[in-house]
């Protein structure tokens, strides 16, 4: 499980953060990583600034950017970098399915091809 702040960075610049926003791993940013959950401190992107105004990231998908990006009915684009080096994409995977938290491994990951990547790797979502 990461700590909190910054475990990786998107493709237009953010910061990516985990989805908790407590260490007692209490407040959860966003609802399992894909919807949107509307809660007042994560905005449409599903990010926010630091408390202090400063360092905006997301904390799930950055629904903006994907949405931009991503093309109905075909695998996600990569939308960021974990700080391990694997890439992060949106909810989509081979086909344009929707990859559910049961599609994940332990660590959050998935083995497949992607648009970036065609033959088959390790992808986090």
């Amino acid at each position: 499980m990461t700590d909190l702040g910054q475990i990786g960075v998107a493709v237009d610049g953010a910061r990516i953060f985990n989805d908790y926003e407590d260490r007692e791993r209490q407040v959860v940013a966003l609802n399992d990583n894909v919807v949107h959950d509307h809660a007042a401190f994560v905005d449409e992107c599903n990010g926010h600034p630091l408390g202090d105004g400063t360092t905006y990231h997301y904390h799930g998908i950055p629904t903006c950017l994907s949405d931009e990006i991503d093309v109905d009915g075909e695998h996600s684009f990569m939308i960021g970098v974990l700080q391990d080096g694997f890439p992060v994409y949106a909810n989509r995977g081979e086909g344009g399915a929707t990859v559910t938290n049961a599609d994940l491994d332990e660590c959050g990951g998935h083995m497949g091809v992607t648009p970036e990547f065609p033959m088959a790797s390790i992808t986090t979502f």
